[in-house]
């Protein structure tokens, strides 16, 4: 387990290995965001959370174009935040 996952609350590392849905967010070349649904894996031995698209997908062009904005927000049962 990372220094950093170790740190969170028991509650947030529980509530972040159940797969619920959390949207992305982007930006586009132009600066607007572009937020899409995903569901993510979060791996607590390193202390990130793995998004799985398609190479073609817009997140995963902006991300792999190194655009400075790339966010993630989980969202608990109807749409609740932990």
């Amino acid at each position: 387990m990372s220094q950093a996952t170790a740190e969170l609350p028991f509650d947030m590392r529980a509530f972040l290995t159940r797969p619920y849905p959390a949207t992305f967010t982007t930006l586009r070349r132009d600066g607007t965001p572009h937020v899409t649904p995903v569901r993510f894996a979060f791996v607590a031995s390193t202390g990130l959370a793995q998004v799985t698209t398609r190479a073609k997908a817009r997140k995963a062009r902006n991300a792999a174009a190194g655009c400075p904005a790339v966010r993630g927000t989980p969202a608990g049962p109807a749409g609740r935040r932990p």
